[in-house]
């Protein structure tokens, strides 16, 4: 799972220094947040962080931080704060966190406490997968970016925000010299991880003060470099996390990879159920319901959702590709043939797959010519 905000604002608090603008909040229409969701998918499909980057209003979210800290925030901090997403580097994670053929897209729109929200889904091209849930403001008729719940994080940005920033205000003056200058390894070890460079980056992680590994978001880094460490290291990254915050909302995401490793293939099933009562609900998560399904040897459930997920996610070639090798292995190639041609034309498709098909099937490549 990508945690691309969560990793670089960590680095944002500690070097950044910049003041806000001013400006009052006003009401979002629904059709001007459906305009904003087009706009940032759009943009994000091409791979241009430019709309991204400029969607955060420091000041809106400098404010919820406010109403969540428990201290006095230090205003040349906080500051740092709005230098962080001026510089627009979180549109830029997130094009990095879907490499080549990863999607951002909108899953929902909704009104709470009449505020207009934006629910995306981000699936990388690595099958990591998190949600974002962006609150929408208006400030001098333009559509603002006021907070983000994080999936991944289970809080609000400004929550995880208003937290690293009084573990820091608290807990920095009794760091020594060299502690104080491991802080910052916090943004190598962002770039590693992009770069998939996982032993290195634990490597760094594992010098980072222990005041700092003991926050939320610290732990959430470990994961994911575990992730990368192999099973054993992911599975304890996952169980020192869920016993640190057992009640913690993004466990049904964090639950799916963890019941997997364990075979608990019920246990993993349910948490895909739970987070799709959670976000209510995204069709793309059929995908993991039949990978679930491939693993229990349950051949009706698992063409039961791949097709499901084809009907109603045409455009998404992983989800073509796992119906039509299905297929294939049923010995139903007729039905394989339309799908593979739909999957050879689409820019998402991975070409050395396609090679590997026709090896395995020679009858699929007599069909399609």
């Amino acid at each position: 799972m990508q945690l691309f905000s969560l990793r670089n604002c960590t680095v944002l608090l500690l070097i950044l220094l910049l003041a806000a603008c001013k400006g009052e909040e006003k009401p979002v229409s629904k059709e001007e947040a459906a305009q904003m969701a087009s706009d940032l998918q759009a943009s994000i499909k091409k791979r241009n962080a430019t709309k991204f980057n400029e969607a955060f209003d420091v000041e809106a979210l400098m404010e919820r931080m406010k109403k969540v800290a428990s201290f006095k925030m230090n205003v040349a901090t906080v500051r740092g704060v709005a230098e962080g997403f001026k510089s627009g580097q979180l549109g830029t994670e997130l094009i990095r966190s879907l490499g080549k053929g990863g999607t951002y897209e909108l899953v929902k729109q909704y009104e709470k406490d009449k505020k207009q929200h934006l629910v995306f889904r981000l699936f990388g091209s690595d099958g990591k997968m998190n949600y974002h849930d962006l609150e929408l403001v208006k400030k001098k008729e333009q559509i603002k970016v006021a907070d983000m719940f994080i999936y991944l994080s289970g809080e609000n940005l400004s929550t995880t925000l208003a937290q690293t920033m009084a573990m820091m205000d608290e807990n920095y003056d009794s760091m020594s010299k060299s502690e104080r200058s491991k802080i910052s390894d916090v943004k190598k070890i962002r770039r590693l991880l992009t770069e998939g460079k996982y032993d290195e980056a634990n490597k760094l992680y594992q010098q980072l003060p222990d005041l700092l590994k003991q926050q939320k978001m610290a732990m959430i880094i470990n994961v994911e470099i575990a992730s990368g460490l192999g099973d054993e290291a992911y599975t304890k990254s996952m169980d020192d996390y869920e016993k640190a915050f057992p009640d913690a909302p993004n466990m049904y995401l964090m639950k799916i990879d963890a019941s997997i490793l364990r075979k608990d293939y019920a246990g993993a099933l349910k948490a895909v159920n739970q987070l799709d009562s959670l976000i209510n609900k995204d069709d793309l998560l059929d995908y993991h319901r039949g990978l679930i399904s491939n693993l229990t040897k349950d051949k009706e459930a698992q063409r039961m959702y791949f097709e499901r997920l084809v009907a109603n996610k045409p455009d998404f070639a992983p989800g073509t590709l796992e119906l039509m090798v299905h297929y294939l292995e049923n010995d139903d190639t007729d039905k394989a043939v339309p799908l593979f041609k739909k999957y050879q034309a689409n820019p998402d498709a991975d070409k050395d797959q396609i090679d590997a098909l026709f090896t395995l099937y020679p009858d699929l490549k007599k069909k399609v010519g």
